[in-house]
């Protein structure tokens, strides 16, 4: 049955981006909504489901994490991570993740000094 969203008003619902390879695995929907089964059912479902990927043990919770640290590993901002997550505030996804954002301190560094060199050729 469809439910709020833990910490959600009753309709509300989040977007979460699937990678392709998964997405051409799901089958057609017309409502949009990707989980339509009680609790006990969906996790008998993703059980079965990780087992044929080849994936036994693996829980939707470390998909969870695996997704959003690779997310972060790989740049993208962690405002929409934590979008993507549902978490109600940024704070949230900070004190899990935050540090796995410290490249964006060298990342930065290196964009100023990148910008700081071609003013210098242009004066």
């Amino acid at each position: 049955t469809y439910g709020p969203l833990k910490a959600r008003k009753a309709g509300a619902y989040r977007d979460i981006p699937v990678p392709a390879y998964v997405w051409d695995k799901l089958p057609d929907d017309e409502d949009g909504y990707l989980f339509d089964i009680d609790d006990r059912a969906y996790h008998v479902a993703f059980r079965n489901a990780a087992r044929a990927a080849g994936l036994a043990g693996v829980t939707p919770h470390q998909l969870r994490h695996t997704f959003a640290s690779v997310a972060l590993a790989s740049g993208i901002p962690i405002t929409d991570v934590s979008r993507f997550l549902g978490h109600a505030s940024i704070n949230t996804t900070f004190s899990i993740y935050g540090h796995l954002v410290p490249a964006a301190l060298q990342s930065a560094r290196t964009a100023l000094d990148a910008e700081f060199a071609q003013w210098q050729a242009a004066a």
